[in-house]
């Protein structure tokens, strides 16, 4: 099973994170994608455009 973040778009892959990190909760209309991540050991947000 793949672990990486993945856009789809028409049912092709957009954009797939290189990492499994950070991990990947939502995205919105415009493509950017919202999640977490432990960075010395506190939550924090990360984000990708697309």
């Amino acid at each position: 099973m793949e672990k990486r973040g993945t856009l789809w778009d028409k049912g092709k892959v957009a954009l797939r994170l290189p990492t499994a990190e950070p991990n990947v909760s939502d995205v919105n209309a415009a493509g950017l994608i919202v999640g977490d991540d432990i960075v010395t050991n506190k939550f924090k947000a990360a984000t990708q455009r697309r």
